[in-house]
């Protein structure tokens, strides 16, 4: 399932939980299995309309795409905020997938993860040099569960996928 609040795996709320922030609790085997970037995207619509930002301080001129700040439960995904001070938000939502398909509408400027593929439906990296922020994945399993072979196959899964898409 996904969720945008902490799954307490001390208390077998989960098996496995991916997230990004490492989770602190009794009981708990954690580790960082990958680092994963975000850029800002937006749609060549848009950037015809309003031109290509060629320095950070010209990204005071543009509309963004955002989350909704009321809704957000995790402050790991205030990715924007960590790369823009202050950026004028045209369009909120709570789902990175609304904001994206927004940003492809031609909305404004969008931040998303890599692994979001932005690129397969049109959106063009912005500032791609100038502009770097990260996330690390965690992954954590209650320590009884970890012995489990079921629950090591995955956790292998994951940090082999990880490790070969997004190494730290």
């Amino acid at each position: 399932m996904t969720s945008s609040h902490d799954v307490r795996i001390s208390q077998r709320e989960a098996d496995i939980f991916l997230s990004f922030f490492e989770p602190h609790g009794l009981n708990l085997e954690v580790s960082r299995i990958g680092r994963f970037p975000l850029h800002l995207y937006a749609s060549a619509d848009y950037l015809g309309r309003h031109g290509t930002p060629i320095s950070v301080d010209a990204l005071r001129n543009h509309a963004f795409v955002g989350y909704i700040d009321d809704l957000i439960q995790l402050d790991a995904v205030r990715w924007l905020d960590e790369a823009i001070a202050g950026p004028a938000i045209a369009f909120y939502s709570s789902s990175m997938l609304a904001q994206m398909f927004a940003a492809v509408a031609g909305a404004g400027i969008v931040m998303l993860p890599a692994f979001a593929r932005a690129e397969r439906f049109g959106l063009v990296p912005v500032l791609p040099q100038l502009i770097q922020v990260y996330r690390d994945v965690w992954v954590s399993t209650h320590q009884y569960l970890s012995r489990l072979p079921r629950i090591r196959i995955v956790l292998a899964f994951l940090k082999e996928t990880f490790a070969a898409e997004f190494p730290f």
